[in-house]
């Protein structure tokens, strides 16, 4: 890294050059004055993979990476000047620069130059405003993702399509000729120029059309051609083939000397734009021409009356097989035991590291390997029963090895008289990586199972620490020095539980304490941790509205947020912006029936980031528990699924808004609530001073029975303990059955203090519904620590509260005095 003036910049040629500079000649001056926001943005743009420029200020003064120095001009600018772009791109900065608002030009056409002349390049170019401390824009970042393959393949897409589809409306030649004119020369730069020509028996070039009309002189006054063509052309028999005529001009010829007399060939000349790279991707457009050209006019040669009833659906499904093993995105190989390889689509020249001409003759032993005996079980399958399915290891032109999906036919071929296999082979990595994931989040599960079980017991060995602690410091003197310890241990407890707590959320089995929750205060109280948590690359911005309050669970909402800002950090490995919001809004009908909520006003709290985004397949899946986009290791698929049932316990929904390339945005709604009184606020609960156990029974606990039903031995101990200091006889017993005995033989009971898990037999949400059913009005405290085994239940439809364990002395007391008259 090299450190300029406070920026830590990546090793680059620009970013010498930025060094170099004297920045006191250039509208921006010393880098010592820079503003915080034209570091952050330049250091942004130089250290950036993609090709980013900066243009600062009103006169556009210009830095930028490497990468985007070829989208400049052909002379590079000088860091710090106006920027020399085109007039429709300048126009776009100054407008960004103007209105502060984003803008994209996609497949954009720069030409290039790439060490073999000016080539044909296309660019989509997003541009941002930087703008500085006070939000005012003083610069625009532009961002450019190259998509020449893209365009190109769906230019020369078209041209067939169109190309077929004029050709398959006429059966005689007289109007397919102008048909391949209106194809060819309507479908954009690839080719230039374009000539058709009959070729005669006598070796003259008739002329069907030129465009323009000069380029047919220009092409029979060189007599290569027909020269050419008298050597090409077999004497009677069909013929396709192509002739170079020089560096960007080719004919494409079809012959049939047999069957037509007046021209025994048809030769289509055509000149690539001088932009056109001649690679293997237009060698490929002259071939697929030439085959849809040479078909038709063959076809019109041999069948002129039957022609547009016989061949209309072969030439369709040609073309649709063309297509399918030109753009397939599987491999595909057809091969013959004698020869090997004998046609590979570029899908498969890509996996294995061939060109089209080198794959030719390829044998099986040379492409995959027989690691295991694998090669040789996979073809004495195929020889028993006619094809293999598996995974193989394939072995590419560099020696580097792939695992990969394969599916090979053998059959026999009529038209060759001999044997051959199709072979479809598909990387196996993505499938290896969801084989993966699924073990990977089924282990999370278990351990997720496994942390709440143990949080569960460990909440009720916590409360009879945090109890006898209590009890220790209510009976020690403040001058005794074990106090100090009864206070270590009664702090080191309470922030046990609130570890628990956190265990029991992770499992998703901690029960939801829904209030009313103010956003802005609950956000704010992130803002460290959120900082520390994305880093130092990605800008994090709050926009919240005050004194808005929401009914949800304040830490699970805290956790929720957290979780949406770590999976917008991951989606901005190279940097960007996070923004969170809370405002309250109006759910408009539409969306409302969406998220399935009623229309009407709502809490929104929104994480946006300036991400890679979802693929729109991906989006409405995101939600689904397990379901990650994310590579192998790097996410379970719970997180969202836990942000989403969050928002609908609470009463609201969770919406995604996500485009590939332009970041995610997750609204979260909420329903309203009042703010609460200011009195009804309590202290958090670790800063109260423990209060001592009353040394005197209260006044209501004079002759007052408790029947506690609790199975851990312990913990029905000290809960005795606490109940009989307090003056309340106790009787414990360890299952729900014993205690629907007692009190049926007539026990009289003044209050049920029991345990929801209750190992084996009747759990307490049954004992609490037992009891009201036969002795109606007899007060029941449900204890848990865990959610609900029933989750259909309601601890809210019980008349008597649920205490969360571990609880305090002080809080079972105070509760007991509240529900005894």
């Amino acid at each position: 890294m090299i450190s300029f003036h406070g920026m830590a910049l990546r090793e680059s040629r620009t970013a010498h050059r930025l060094i170099e500079v004297d920045w006191s000649s250039t509208g921006l001056d010393s880098p010592a004055t820079w503003s915080p926001a034209l570091k952050t943005a330049a250091q942004l743009a130089l250290n950036a993979y993609h090709p980013m420029a900066l243009f600062w200020g009103r006169d556009r003064l210009a830095i930028y990476n490497d990468g985007f120095l070829p989208l400049l001009a052909a002379q590079a600018p000088e860091l710090g000047s106006g920027p020399m772009l085109s007039g429709g791109l300048a126009r776009v900065v100054d407008s960004v620069l103007e209105d502060g608002v984003p803008s994209c030009r996609a497949d954009e056409p720069i030409p290039l130059e790439r060490g073999h002349g000016l080539e044909e390049a296309y660019f989509t170019l997003s541009f941002s405003p930087v703008k500085d401390e006070h939000g005012q824009t003083q610069g625009v970042l532009a961002i450019a993702e190259e998509t020449t393959s893209t365009v190109l393949g769906a230019r020369r897409s078209q041209l067939m399509a169109r190309l077929s589809e004029e050709l398959a409306t006429h059966p005689v030649m007289a109007p397919t000729a102008p048909s391949i004119h209106r194809a060819l020369c309507g479908a954009g730069r690839d080719f230039h120029r374009a000539a058709l020509f009959g070729f005669r028996a006598d070796g003259e070039l008739k002329l069907q059309w030129s465009e323009p009309a000069d380029f047919a002189g220009e092409v029979t006054r060189d007599e290569t051609l027909s020269s050419r063509l008298r050597e090409e052309i077999p004497g009677a028999a069909k013929y396709q083939g192509m002739i170079r005529l020089g560096e960007r001009r080719h004919a494409l010829i079809v012959a049939d000397p047999e069957l037509f007399a007046e021209a025994a060939a048809y030769v289509l000349v055509v000149e690539a734009h001088h932009l056109v790279r001649l690679g293997d991707s237009y060698r490929r457009l002259l071939h697929n021409v030439l085959s849809a050209v040479g078909d038709i006019c063959l076809h019109i040669l041999e069948e002129r009356r039957d022609y547009l009833d016989v061949t209309r659906q072969r030439d369709e499904r040609e073309r649709m097989y063309r297509l399918l093993f030109e753009y397939s995105r599987d491999a595909i190989i057809i091969a013959t035991p004698e020869v090997g390889v004998i046609a590979a689509n570029p899908a498969a020249c890509e996996m294995l590291g061939y060109s089209e001409d080198e794959i030719v003759g390829v044998t099986a032993s040379e492409i995959i390997v027989n690691e295991g005996g694998r090669l040789t079980q996979a073809l004495s399958e195929r020889r028993k029963t006619g094809s293999f399915l598996g995974e193989v290891k394939v072995r590419r032109k560099d020696g580097s090895e792939a695992a990969v999906d394969i599916s090979s036919v053998m059959f026999h071929d009529e038209a060759s008289g001999g044997a051959r296999a199709v072979n479809l082979l598909r990387d196996a990595g993505p499938r290896l990586m969801a084989e993966r994931h699924v073990a990977s989040a089924a282990r999370l599960e278990a351990i997720g199972q496994l942390t709440g079980g143990i949080s569960h017991d460990f909440n009720n060995l916590l409360s009879v620490i945090i109890s006898g602690a209590e009890d220790l410091r209510a009976r020690l003197p403040e001058s005794d020095p074990a106090r100090r310890s009864a206070d270590l241990v009664l702090d080191a407890s309470l922030k046990a539980s609130h570890l628990t707590r956190q265990l029991l959320a992770f499992s998703r089995q901690q029960p939801m304490e829904l209030g009313a929750v103010e956003l802005a205060g609950l956000v704010t109280e992130l803002d460290q941790i959120l900082h520390r948590a994305v880093g130092p690359a990605i800008t994090v911005s709050l926009d919240l509205a005050p004194h808005l309050y929401a009914r949800t669970d304040g830490a699970l909402l805290q956790s929720a947020i957290l979780n949406l800002c770590i999976n917008a950090r991951d989606a901005m490995p190279r940097g960007g912006s996070l923004t969170v919001t809370a405002a309250q809004v109006r759910l408009e009908a539409g969306l409302a029936e969406t998220l399935s909520l009623p229309a009407g006003e709502y809490a929104r709290i929104v994480v946006a980031d300036t991400g890679v985004g979802i693929d729109e397949q991906h989006l409405a899946r995101v939600v689904e528990p397990f379901f990650t986009t994310k590579p192998a290791g790097k996410g379970t698929g719970l997180g969202l699924s836990m942000v989403y049932g969050l928002a609908r316990q609470s009463g609201g929904g969770l919406h995604l808004r996500s485009e590939r390339g332009r970041g995610t945005q997750a609204e979260i709604y909420l329903p309203l609530a009042q703010p609460p009184e200011a009195a009804a606020v309590p202290e958090p609960q670790a800063e109260e001073p423990p209060a001592p156990v009353p040394a005197e029974p209260p006044r209501t606990a004079a002759a007052r029975h408790l029947l506690v039903v609790e199975d851990n031995e312990l913990l029905s101990s000290m809960l005795g303990r606490i109940l009989q200091g307090a003056g309340y006889r106790v009787t414990v017993c360890e299952a729900a059955e014993p205690a629907l005995d007692l009190i049926a033989g007539g026990e009289e009971i003044a209050l049920v203090i029991t345990d929801i898990q209750l190992g084996a037999g009747m759990d307490g949400w049954t004992l609490a519904e037992r009891l009201e059913s036969r002795t109606p009005g007899l007060p029941v405290v449900t204890m848990s620590g865990f959610a609900p085994a029933d989750p259909d239940a309601d601890p809210g439809a019980w008349r008597a509260p649920m205490l969360r364990k571990p609880f305090r002395p002080r809080e079972i007391l105070a509760l007991i005095d509240q529900l005894l008259p």
